[in-house]
């Protein structure tokens, strides 16, 4: 792809192999944490574990601390990766990058596993998972549509469509991946690394969140 380019071929190659392994690692880490919670339901694991000396709330921190070892792993890996392709940047704007990456591979690994938990089926946990990480991935385009309608009838505010109103209380509880593990940082680099603070305290936020709920769900649970 990189020798396709006319010019910057470079820059082309930073981009699209960065970005292509940030997929790559979240639809992996997606197949891997949902078909394995649900083989530990379906076999029986789960029943086995919880009639050992461990609590279910002990059952759910182990597993997300295995999640944030996985999503740091990969972090690790894509670093090395990236570090092969990219030689432009300096090395703190590309360690920014990675750090965002984990922050994202570990809330979608949590998320993999809430709807492991909630949904019987493998597969429409992996599909609803993907779906959310979609949505995260493009609800800053979404209210910004909502937005420039907004903009456009401001002489008349009350022909704002109920959609748009529902994207923008949606974006207030979804979590702005767009604005994380951005690809142009590894061209232009990071202008101020404080202003990405609040989405990377949204994401931690979002993950105890999910984590409070797995363990609400689970106690409440008969099996």
């Amino acid at each position: 792809l990189g020798s396709s380019a006319v010019i910057e071929q470079t820059q082309f190659v930073s981009v699209y192999a960065a970005g292509t392994i940030r997929i790559a690692s979240v639809l992996g880490l997606i197949l891997f944490v949902t078909f394995y919670i649900r083989r530990s339901f379906d076999a029986r694991d789960f029943d086995f574990l919880i009639s050992r000396p461990i609590g279910r709330i002990e059952f759910i921190l182990s597993h997300v601390i295995a999640l944030f070892c996985i999503s740091f792993s990969l972090s690790l890996i894509i670093f090395g990766l990236v570090f092969c392709f990219i030689t432009l940047p300096q090395e703190s704007d590309l360690m920014f990058w990675v750090i965002t990456i984990f922050f994202e591979l570990a809330l979608i690994s949590i998320t993999a596993m809430f709807f492991a938990m909630v949904i019987s089926s493998a597969t429409s946990s992996a599909l609803i998972t993907i779906v959310f990480y979609s949505l995260a991935r493009v609800i800053g385009q979404l209210t910004g549509v909502a937005t420039t309608y907004k903009v456009l009838r401001v002489d008349n505010a009350a022909e704002i469509t109920m959609a748009s109103r529902i994207m923008e209380g949606v974006s207030m509880f979804v979590p702005r991946l767009d604005l994380i593990g951005q690809t142009s940082w590894l061209i232009y680099g990071v202008n101020n690394f404080f202003e990405y603070m609040f989405v990377l305290s949204h994401i931690c936020f979002f993950i105890l969140f999910v984590i409070v709920a797995m363990c609400i769900d689970l106690v409440r649970k008969e099996f």
